[in-house]
């Protein structure tokens, strides 16, 4: 019997070792409709799963909001129009002004849910009158956020991002697509395009980590749940009876 416990307890701690950390960046922009896709169906699930702590392999996830807009002296011009650049910048400010990285998700994904992605003629949403309730933001870092995007310092932020994306893409400005996803600041479309398939999947790869959380795909999350309730019971009961 001791030596299903020790296996048991074995198997509960290797399937969430983890390996490595691994630097995360996103480079996408506020209104393009593949970008919302991906944060909301899959970055932000990911860091904020209640099954497995991801941040345990990617302890940061930098986001860069820029993508393919372009930058002339002062001016930006962006893919999907000037609400674009709008939006580009209060995810800039938040950015800067919001420093717990869940927050900052839920806060990103917030305003991705309630802005109208495309070439949309309308107002970036007012970041002063939308997700006010998200945890973590108290009125005061709305405050900078509003006042920041309506500033110099929203294009200074965003001149920030468009100088690391002009870097990171070097010559690839044939295949740099947006989303693009970078591990260990390293320019992959394989690795960018996987993610955009099975983020999770990818990541774990990277990261030298394997367990059944390591999929985006629900099936493979909930049969680790149920495996792992089994193991408790198991070892609850061994435990109980000693």
């Amino acid at each position: 019997m001791s030596t299903l416990i020790f296996f048991l307890t074995f198997l509960v701690a290797g399937a969430f070792a983890d390996n490595k950390t691994v630097p995360v960046s996103v480079f996408y922009e506020s209104l393009c409709s593949d970008s919302i896709k991906f944060f909301t169906t899959k970055l932000i699930p990911t860091f904020t799963d209640k099954n497995f702590n991801f941040y345990t392999i990617s302890p940061k996830v930098d986001l860069i909001p820029f993508g393919k807009a372009n930058k002339t002296g002062d001016t930006y011009t962006c893919q999907h129009g000037p609400s674009e650049c709008d939006g580009n910048k209060v995810h800039a400010c938040a950015i800067k002004f919001i420093t717990d990285q869940t927050t900052l998700l839920n806060y990103i994904g917030c305003l991705m849910n309630a802005s109208t992605p495309g070439n949309s003629t309308l107002p970036y949403p007012d970041p002063a009158k939308i997700c006010t309730n998200q945890t973590g933001i108290t009125a005061q870092i709305l405050g900078n956020i509003t006042q920041c995007s309506t500033t110099g310092d929203g294009n200074t932020f965003v001149g920030t991002y468009a100088n690391i994306t002009t870097q990171f893409i070097g010559n690839h400005t044939d295949t740099f697509s947006v989303p693009f996803i970078a591990f260990n600041n390293k320019y992959d479309d394989s690795l960018s395009n996987s993610s955009r398939t099975d983020f999770r999947k990818t990541l774990c790869q990277q990261g030298g980590v394997t367990n059944n959380y390591c999929t985006d795909s629900p099936s493979g999350s909930a049969m680790l749940s149920a495996s792992f309730a089994l193991i408790s019971a198991l070892l609850f009961s061994f435990y109980a009876a000693q």
